[in-house]
């Protein structure tokens, strides 16, 4: 039977309906990014190909960068899916680091910071945090 918490409906896997949404958001930003990256990689590399004036070494970079950034997303989505404690902490960082890269833009500063206020408030559905205090159980 569904339990209804203040989190969301948990429905019968245990896993409140924000982090299942957040895991699927995750991971499909992540295939996004990754793509993106690889779209950038390839312009970077094609520009120094054809010695295009300065600046494709700074596109390929930042590239494989969107690209280890969107593995990721990915990875963190799938864990946060399964409850992995792992995750948790990896959907936390890469949340901290998506709200630094959206400095300047207080929607996407309003999304990440709030992404990662909410895994505060469900972090006790990861498992025992250990050494970790508890700010907030839900």
């Amino acid at each position: 039977m569904a339990k209804n918490t203040l989190i969301g409906n948990t429905g019968e896997t245990g896993r409140p309906s924000g982090v299942a949404l957040i895991a699927i958001v995750l991971i499909a930003f992540g295939i996004v990014t990754a793509v993106l990256g690889l779209l950038g990689m390839l312009t970077g590399f094609v520009s120094g190909l054809v010695n295009a004036p300065r600046g494709a070494d700074g596109v390929f970079i930042a590239g494989v960068g969107a690209v280890i950034l969107g593995a990721a997303y990915v990875i963190a989505g799938a864990g946060l899916w399964n409850l992995r404690t792992w995750a948790w902490w990896l959907a936390t960082l890469v949340g901290i680091v998506g709200f630094v890269l959206a400095i300047g833009s207080p929607l996407g500063m309003l999304i990440w910071g709030g992404l990662v206020a909410y895994l505060f408030v469900v972090r006790s559905n990861f498992g025992v945090l250990k050494n970790v205090p508890q700010i907030v159980r839900a």
